[in-house]
This record gives structure tokens, sequence and C-alpha cells, in this order.
């Protein structure tokens, strides 16, 4: 007997989630088209339920779930075993706290069907964890060159796009030719999953229906800013790996400049972990760190730049010109904006 192959592999990072896991779980199983999916839940070592949960999805749908049961690796390494084990055409990533659009999910598993693109783009919602006030973001609008679930060369992606991983499903084979193995034991690591793929990108095709929820504003997140303060050093290794990405890569003008704006994104986010620090150490590693993007990719120097907001600019431009002895007088600016505006939330 042939099995045909399936359409969507979707892997699920799953860490101590027995609360939520259900929700995100239970949204993919979607009658019209979960014959054609494989959602494979990796137990990153977890200490409490999820691994049960798990196995009782497996029990109930053999044919659709896959349960890796691992030691805790991190994200990254969730991503490293469920490519290994994926059958699909197109790889998703979903994290266990967020949840997928029945509507959105549907039409990307029929739209994938008989689709030939290296990756498709599509909107998803940021839910306000307080309010579960939902924002729509990833719209590409008002282009009359890029028609949604068609084809067409990786040059039409507007050069403005944020491509993230929320917004991502990549050709499975893309995803396995690239090579390159996800840092684990280390937060961060979807800024890895976008970008290594880039050299291999070609082709790609746009979807305008939401998919993806991405729940924000918890505290346990990895982009809360304490815990980004705290994990700097893990945002730091991404930094670095990305960068050694970027100059072993060889990429198309296009290319290019979608790598550019990923990488110098993350960039500037670490220049502001060192500024909200504030201390003498953090001067001296944004200096370090900045003075070696200048000299081993000039690229992502000038475009952390040319991609950033003016706010953004302004600062960068200032510490750079100050040759860094600004710093202080940024953090403190920093420090107090913040202050200000906590006040006014209260």
């Amino acid at each position: 007997m042939i099995t045909k192959q399936k359409v969507l592999t979707v892997s699920v990072a799953a860490y101590n989630c027995a609360e939520y896991i259900d929700k995100c779980v239970d949204s993919m199983l979607i009658d019209s088209v979960k014959d054609e999916i494989e959602i494979i839940i990796v137990n990153d070592g977890s200490k409490d339920d999820t691994l049960r949960i798990a196995k009782k999805y497996q029990d109930q749908f053999p044919e659709i779930i896959k349960v890796v049961d691992k030691e805790n690796g991190g994200h990254g390494s969730t991503i490293n075993s469920s490519l290994k084990a994926a059958t699909g055409k197109y790889f998703k990533v979903v994290d266990s706290d967020d949840w997928v659009e029945a509507d959105g999910f549907e039409r990307l598993v029929i739209g994938l069907r008989d689709l030939d693109a290296d990756l498709v783009i599509s909107p998803f919602f940021i839910v306000d964890n307080a309010s579960n006030v939902k924002t729509i973001q990833g719209v590409i609008t008002n282009n009359k060159d890029i028609e949604p679930y068609k084809v067409y060369s990786v040059e039409k992606l507007p050069s403005w796009y944020d491509v993230v991983m929320h917004a991502v499903t990549y050709r499975t084979e893309i995803l396995n030719r690239c090579g390159r193995k996800i840092d684990e034991h280390c937060f961060y690591v979807d800024k890895e999953y976008v970008l290594y793929p880039i050299s291999l990108v070609n082709s790609i095709a746009y979807f305008d229906s939401p998919v993806y929820n991405y729940l924000f504003g918890t505290a346990e997140q990895s982009c809360n800013r304490e815990n980004m303060i705290r994990r700097n050093g893990e945002h730091l290794q991404v930094c670095n790996s990305m960068l050694t990405c970027f100059g072993e890569s060889k990429y198309t003008p296009s290319q290019e400049i979608i790598a550019k704006s990923i990488i110098s994104g993350v960039c500037r986010t670490q220049l502001f972990l060192y500024l909200s620090i504030g201390d003498v150490d953090s001067k001296n590693k944004l200096k370090k760190f900045d003075s070696g993007i200048k000299s081993n990719t000039p690229l992502i120097y000038s475009y952390m730049l040319k991609s950033a907001c003016v706010k953004d600019y302004i600062v960068i431009s200032v510490l750079r010109i100050s040759r860094y002895s600004l710093f202080g007088f940024l953090s403190r600016v920093k420090s107090l904006k913040k202050s200000v505006t906590q006040k006014r939330n209260n």
C-alpha cells in the first residue's frame, strides 16, 4: 500500500505545557484537512503531564500525530529533532502556547497541496495576554505585483517585509538542504530558523488569510524585557551565529536584502539590551560587539542604520559618532523614558 505524502508537517515544541497544549493541538485537527498534516510534538524534557497528554493524542490520532520524547535541549533542539522525523512537503513551527486560526490553517493546507514555492508567508495575529485583543501583522497590502496563492520569484518580496517565524512555512526540502543546525540550549533561535534557509529560497508565495495566533505578554516569555536582559548572553550567541551564517553564505541580491534585514534587527536589539543594562561592562561589550560587526560584516553594520526606524537610527548614530562615549547618557535617557511610560500606564 502506497502512503500519500503529507502536505504539511507542524513542529510543536512542548516543555511543561500541560495546561495549554490541548488548545494548540486541537486548533489544527480540522476535519477537512487533518489527514493531510502531521503534527510532531517534541517533549523537551517536561516535568509535568505534557508527555502523557502528547501520547494521548498520538494514541487517538496515530496517522497524524507523532511524539518525540527527549532530554531538555531548548527550542532549537525541538526543531532539529522534528525536522529529522518530518515527512511533509512543507514544514511549519507552532509553539505550544500558541494556536492556529481554523479558517486560515485550512486555507494554508489546501493552498499547499499543489504549490511549488520554497517559502510561503502569511499574516498572523499577535494576541495580547492581558486583554485578549488581536492585532494582525504581516499583511502585504496595495501590492499589485503579488497576488495571493500564486508563486513568484523571491525578488517580488517587498524589501520592507519583516520575515518572522509566525509568518513562514518552508518547503521541508529547503530546510534539510541548508545544512545548518539551530543552536540548542538557547533562547531566541526562531531568528536562526528563519534566516538559515534564505540562501536557498528562490520562489515565494503569499497567502492572505491569517494562520498563526502568537500569544504575547506573559511573564515567562523569552521576549519579556527582564528575561531578555537576564539572557542577553544567549541573544548574543544567536547574533553571532547569524553573522557567521551571513559571512559564509552566498546570496542573490534579493536574498541578501532579506538576510540583512533579519540579522540587522537582531543586532539592533542586542545593542539596546546593552543600553538597558547600562553598566560599564555592558558599554565595553557593546563597543566590542558593534566594532566586530563593522570589521567582519560591514554590510550588516551599515544596514543596521539603513533599516532602522527614526528613533533607533538616532540612538545608534549618536553611539557610533561619539565612539560610544555617550553610552551612559543614552542609557539614562532610555531608563527615564521607561519610567515615565510606566507611570503613565499605572
